[in-house]
């Protein structure tokens, strides 16, 4: 927690340094061009965190490191063939040059190795090192911005520099990891793997989705300029999304070696903490949100303020998911966690294809908090019916 803590903020800081240094055109672009690249690292690494944290666990090395590497190289490449196609690029990229659009998306290999990679830190307990490597990225990252002032076009500076670090943190990841990957035996580990790991993909695929969709649409419905405000109250509200989604990696591990009963028991007890973190957590974002926006970014983004309540909002209660996703994934109950996932997508779809036409980003905003709360609520249901079915077949059982 404390790791991935320093980590938010210090990322938080880089991505409104980058506002203050790239022009409004400039950094909305940016900006769709990070989501860009944030929604492929969740939907093509074929559950590679998700498999490394599961396995790993349970002592798998030499063919689950050669498997990570697999997929991160699949992953990327099916991008990369993606974005080759005009019609994909016109439609949600019209303003973005094709070059730009392949640099923005360039660091993907190397950040779906690094996050799988880092997960069987975590795994091992290895916290430490974990840290060193996100604060290592976040350094470097700071280089890169700063050097960006001497470029003449910044943009492509602050994006070629992003390429280099993913690449070197990826390396000393896989370093630090001691990941060396075992080819001769990956076949054999393969179909276990993707038992698991289908659909696991398919579920972060909803989720990068899920997560993403509204910037996609701003951009494909004609509100591009509108996304610079979006992205600067966006990213103060996912500050506490990199928090509650530490916790829940660390979470996973845990209740992954625990019994049924035991698993079951400290996902409900987590769901309680997250409740109070969130409220907690949500009131000080708020105004610590507020305060900051109107500090730095009152020219810039005067319509962020606005947007910032609901977006915290959405945050907060997208959190309350994680234990609950957590102990599905625990117990290979995969299926529930992409059914309430897609159907949670579908509501967010829906309503920034009704909203954005008519309020713009505000619509969108609105849109992420009902859609991130039927997404927790449905996992809630599905966590307390199983609950009753057990409790209702343990009374079978004992009459």
């Amino acid at each position: 927690m404390v790791a991935r803590a320093g980590d938010a903020g210090l990322r938080f800081v880089l991505f409104l340094a980058t506002a203050r240094i790239l022009g409004a055109r400039d950094f909305s672009l940016y900006a769709l061009l990070t989501a860009a690249l944030a929604t492929c690292q969740w939907m093509v690494p074929l559950g590679g965190v998700r498999v490394a944290l599961y396995f790993h666990a349970r002592g798998v090395r030499g063919p689950l490191f050669a498997w990570l590497y697999l997929a991160a190289a699949l992953g990327s490449a099916a991008v990369f063939v993606a974005a080759a196609f005009p019609g994909l690029r016109r439609a949600f990229f019209p303003e973005v040059s094709t070059s730009l659009l392949f640099l923005g998306l360039a660091p993907l290999p190397f950040s779906l190795a690094a996050d799988s990679l880092a997960a069987t830190l975590l795994s091992a307990d290895r916290a430490g090192t974990y840290g060193a490597t996100l604060w290592a990225r976040n350094a470097a990252t700071g280089l890169v911005l700063a050097t960006s002032l001497l470029a003449p076009d910044r943009l492509t500076w602050i994006l070629a520099g992003r390429l280099a670090v993913q690449a070197s943190i990826a390396a000393a990841t896989a370093i630090a990891a001691r990941g060396r990957p075992g080819w001769k035996t990956v076949s054999d580990f393969a179909p276990g793997a993707l038992r698991y790991a289908v659909p696991t993909a398919l579920s972060d695929a909803a989720n990068a989705v899920h997560r993403r969709a509204d910037v996609f649409l701003l951009s494909a419905l004609g509100r591009t300029p509108e996304i610079a405000p979006y992205a600067i109250a966006y990213a103060i509200a996912e500050v506490f999304w990199l928090l509650t989604d530490s916790l829940e990696a660390a979470l996973f591990v845990d209740i992954t070696r625990r019994d049924p009963a035991e698993a079951r028991a400290s996902a409900s007890k987590a769901l309680r903490v997250y409740l109070m973190l969130g409220l907690a957590a949500g009131a000080a974002g708020l105004a610590a949100g507020e305060a900051l926006l109107r500090l730095f970014f009152r020219a810039l983004a005067p319509s962020a303020t606005g947007l910032l309540p609901w977006l915290v909002a959405a945050a907060v209660a997208w959190g309350l998911s994680r234990p609950l996703s957590s102990y599905f994934a625990s117990r290979q109950r995969l299926g529930t966690i992409l059914s309430c996932h897609l159907a949670a997508l579908a509501v967010n779809v829906a309503l920034n294809l009704l909203w954005i036409p008519r309020s713009g980003a505000m619509g969108a905003a609105q849109a992420c908090l009902v859609s991130y709360a039927a997404d927790s609520l449905l996992l809630a249901l599905a966590f307390r019916l199983q609950e009753h079915g057990e409790r209702r077949e343990g009374a079978h059982r004992a009459s």
